[in-house]
């Protein structure tokens, strides 16, 4: 797990971002768009793959943990805050079994929190599990976000 300023993604985008031609001009694009995230929607960038949420956080009891087996998440929140919980995949006990089509399991740990909000973002391995979505304070929270799903050998 690496959380870092979009910023620092940015200027550091080939060292974490080599295989990725487009990267550079979508961090340029978000940054000109205001990070209003319908603007970028409206935006084509054919090599990335772009997941767009718009959501309410929860409480951590009411949210699985989540891990992936072929793709890094990197999870880019552009409205509102919240935390999102990380733990080892080892110290995790799975929930609900891995889906290859969708590249996603469930689990149940103990994690320690991460609070991410605009002008931050955090990349997560495949060994990753998180939980994302968590209040940050008691009450719920409208989120905008995007992840972006990169495939890594």
């Amino acid at each position: 797990m690496i959380y870092d300023t979009i910023k620092n993604f940015k200027e550091k985008s080939n060292f974490y971002f080599s295989d990725l031609p487009e990267i550079d001009r979508f961090f340029i694009a978000l940054e000109e768009a205001n990070y209003e995230i319908d603007k970028i929607k409206e935006m084509k960038f054919e090599t990335l793959d772009l997941r767009f949420g718009e959501y309410e956080t929860k409480k951590s009891e009411d949210v699985l943990f989540e891990a992936h087996r072929k793709l890094w998440d990197l999870q880019i929140v552009l409205e509102g805050e919240e935390y999102v919980e990380y733990a080892p995949i080892e110290e995790m006990q799975e929930e609900i079994p891995y889906d290859e089509g969708k590249d996603i399991a469930f689990y149940v740990a103990t994690g320690e929190k991460i609070k991410i909000k605009r002008g931050n973002a955090v990349m997560l391995a495949p060994w990753d599990g998180h939980k994302p979505g968590i209040n940050v304070d008691e009450q719920p929270q409208k989120i905008k976000k995007i992840v972006i799903k990169i495939e890594r050998n």
